[in-house]
């Protein structure tokens, strides 16, 4: 299946990513981290739609080297975008919409999703550029808003964990230019097992709805459980 975003080619494969759809709304010269060794790359047998994602170590904004699953995926509540600090395209439309979701979800006490934006750029987008471009949008971590981390490491990593995502355009030519990469926000809650994917150019009422329902008790959607439902295309 194929997510299509309006306005851009790049079109976003959630094979694996069938997902138990919660909801769809409208539309610095620091040395970086390597990838962990390949053993512990090849995704772990398992129930949970996170024990395909790859696992790499990452590098954030403050420089500090992280394990992508570990910090921010297992237990946990997250929305994860793909991006770069010199986008002209979407980029900047998705970051402040995220933005404005993020600040909406706090209003309702809503702090506790974890939101990560990660380079496709990182050759070019160290710590301190990561750092440098969430001071220029303003974004701001503190106490009673969700935290959001902005992730850089090695170009193999990243993509092996964006295409385990599900975040890739089944045209690897078009997969390989970052001008035409999709402006989709990949969600999910790891404790109940819910996961999906909506588009982060949409007026941000829905993403701030979508997410909303991250936080509801739901019985734990594991395989042999509720229906997973796939997501379709997005036009």
């Amino acid at each position: 299946m194929t997510l299509k975003n309006t306005g851009w080619k790049a079109s976003i494969v959630l094979g694996g990513l069938l997902l138990a759809i919660l909801s769809i709304g409208l539309a610095g010269n620091r040395p970086v981290a390597t990838s962990v060794e390949s053993e512990v790359d090849r995704p772990p047998s398992g129930n949970r739609q996170s024990d395909r994602f790859a696992k790499v170590r990452l590098v954030d904004h403050q420089g500090r080297e992280v394990d992508f699953y570990q910090e921010f995926v297992k237990d946990k509540k997250l929305a994860v975008n793909f991006m770069y600090t010199v986008c002209k395209g979407i980029c900047p439309g998705m970051t402040a919409n995220i933005k404005r979701a993020r600040e909406e979800l706090a209003a309702k006490g809503i702090t506790d999703i974890c939101f990560v934006s990660i380079s496709i750029e990182p050759d070019k987008d160290t710590p301190e550029r990561l750092a440098a471009y969430m001071e220029v949008n303003g974004i701001e971590n503190h106490e009673g808003i969700s935290p959001w981390v902005f992730l850089t490491g090695d170009l193999a990593s990243i993509d092996r964990l964006r295409k385990s995502m599900g975040v890739f355009d089944r045209d690897p030519v078009v997969d390989a230019d970052r001008t035409q990469h999709g402006g989709v926000l990949t969600f999910g809650n790891d404790q109940t097992n819910w996961w999906g994917a909506t588009p982060a150019l949409q007026p941000f009422g829905g993403i701030v709805s979508t997410l909303e329902r991250l936080t509801q008790v739901r019985t734990r959607n594991f395989p042999g459980g509720s229906t997973m439902v796939p997501l379709g295309n997005l036009e």
